[in-house]
């Protein structure tokens, strides 16, 4: 039997595989490849929605391996310089569940969720880990 060590790549799965890593400043939609297994930066300097790519695009991104049930990570850094927060917003097809808002000096996981891979109506959920905005992941 073999460990999870010897796995190697999972596409579309929570680890091991590729991350990206995005730098944002203020409000913005992230691509498709900021939007799943992903470390978002952000330094805002003032309030900021960070909104994900359509639901669509992220299915897409994510490859033919993508099904409903395919769980993907992102994590959202807020490191602004003052008492600025971040909000996590879904695009098209995208629901955020939980906790979505990163306080200053804070991270946040969120764990994506596809729940149907249809053309015209792919959808996923983003569940944000941690009960309180300041959440550290």
């Amino acid at each position: 039997m073999a460990s999870i060590f010897e796995l190697g790549d999972i596409p579309g799965g929570l680890l091991p595989g590729q991350c990206t890593l995005a730098e944002v400043t203020n409000t913005a939609t992230l691509t498709a490849a900021q939007s799943y297994n992903a470390i978002v930066r952000g330094v805002p300097t003032s309030t900021a929605t960070y909104t994900t790519a359509a639901a669509s695009a992220i299915i897409s991104a994510i490859g033919g391996d993508c099904a409903v049930g395919t769980c993907f990570r992102i994590v959202v850094l807020n490191a602004a310089a003052s008492a600025i927060t971040i909000t996590v917003g879904g695009g098209s097809g995208v629901t955020v569940s939980g906790v979505a808002t990163v306080a200053q000096n804070a991270s946040k996981e969120f764990i994506g969720y596809v729940t149907n891979v249809t053309a015209g109506s792919q959808a996923i959920t983003l569940y944000g880990l941690g009960s309180t905005a300041s959440a550290v992941a």
